[in-house]
């Protein structure tokens, strides 16, 4: 499963590069792998979420500055039982914005947020 994520960052850095970042709350270890340049309009994005027994993975776009989300959420579509694809991403304007994941496990919910400066 870990090599699904890996070939995937690969594939990203191959046509450009990718950024990684990862953060964890209680026993729930998330990384997210983005474009190199993230970019207004839509993006896609590789999450990993680290936890055997996730059941369910959401995400927001918030720009905080401005105290509004993105049009719509984007979609995250499940590729294996730890990566999952984050398509339509709509950052509306340059700025700072956060990509918030929510990942749903059997003990609770854990949120976890990502900063992304879009030109």
């Amino acid at each position: 499963m870990r090599s699904t994520f890996f070939a995937l960052a690969l594939l990203c850095s191959a046509c450009g590069g990718a950024e990684e970042a990862a953060t964890k709350t209680g026993d729930v270890n998330v990384t997210v792998a983005s474009p190199a340049t993230v970019a207004r309009g839509s993006n896609t994005f590789t999450i990993r979420i680290d936890h055997p027994h996730a059941t369910a993975v959401e995400a927001t776009l918030w720009m905080p500055s401005m105290g509004h989300g993105a049009p719509y959420d984007p979609r995250a579509v499940k590729l294996d039982d730890t990566t999952y694809r984050l398509e339509d991403a709509m950052f509306s304007m340059p700025g700072a914005w956060d990509l918030r994941v929510k990942v749903t496990c059997p003990h609770g919910v854990s949120t976890q947020t990502f900063r992304y400066e879009v030109p």
